[in-house]
């Protein structure tokens, strides 16, 4: 009985001790300061460049934030940038340069207070550079064919035509921009983007030449057009005696 009465003792002592332990004792380790952590970058979006890459994000509106850092290379290789933004309205850039031609890299990106804190981390993973092998690799869209743009029994020699390109393709492919001759000399230039097949060229010179250059971007985020090494592909618009319209290659 002796023991049962210890052991309640004890009990009682522990839960006094308890209750005079408040939730926020630990501020007297912090020097009365509780610990704050800078928000983190929103919506970062990623916008691959020729050997850079550059992200974009509503930056934190805390105005404690001093900066933003970028890691990658398995935290190996890093840049530190000023805030030069709390506005969570605006868009901040950090551009990472020297990026090695189609490498493939996990980012992660902090903002810190001028006391070493950081928030929280975002993580960018498999986000892969461009360079000459991307640039190597597009090509103008295809031109298909080429048709009258009236009957061609009212309306020979003809003098306005649709020009026809393989169907939609890749929204990367941002447009195409089509070099042509008026029936005056002039020289015209007319767009195609990715979402049609088709483009009317009015009051076109039959026999003439027709340049074309496909402009792309990496991705949707991308400020940059980027456009094929070699640059303008051409074909010939020409009209046989019966009407009849054909391409011809350089």
């Amino acid at each position: 009985m002796r023991g049962k009465y210890l052991l309640l003792g004890i009990v009682l002592i522990m839960a006094v001790i308890y209750a005079c332990n408040k939730p926020t004792e630990y501020r007297k380790y912090l020097g009365d300061d509780e610990i704050n952590y800078p928000g983190a970058p929103q919506n970062v979006v990623i916008q691959p460049q020729y050997h850079q890459i550059t992200f974009r994000f509503n930056p934190s509106p805390d105005p404690r934030v001093a900066a933003y850092m970028v890691y990658w290379n398995n935290k190996n290789d890093s840049m530190r940038f000023p805030a030069t933004s709390n506005d969570p309205a605006s868009f901040m850039k950090l551009t990472i340069p020297n990026i090695a031609d189609y490498m493939v890299n996990n980012f992660t990106i902090q903002s810190v207070y001028s006391n070493g804190t950081y928030s929280k981390a975002i993580y960018l993973s498999n986000v892969r550079s461009i360079g000459d092998v991307y640039l190597a690799g597009l090509n103008n869209r295809l031109v298909t064919g080429v048709a009258a743009a009236t009957k061609l029994g009212t309306k020979i020699p003809m003098d306005s035509v649709y020009l026809a390109f393989k169907g939609i393709v890749d929204t990367v492919n941002v447009k195409t921009e089509i070099y042509w001759t008026d029936q005056s000399g002039n020289a015209k230039i007319t767009e195609i983007d990715n979402k049609n097949a088709k483009v009317l060229l009015p009051g076109f010179k039959i026999n003439t030449w027709v340049y074309y250059l496909s402009f792309y971007k990496p991705n949707r985020f991308t400020d940059e057009m980027y456009t094929p090494v070699r640059g303008k592909d051409s074909i010939k618009i020409v009209q046989a005696a019966n009407g009849s319209l054909s391409l011809a290659l350089q």
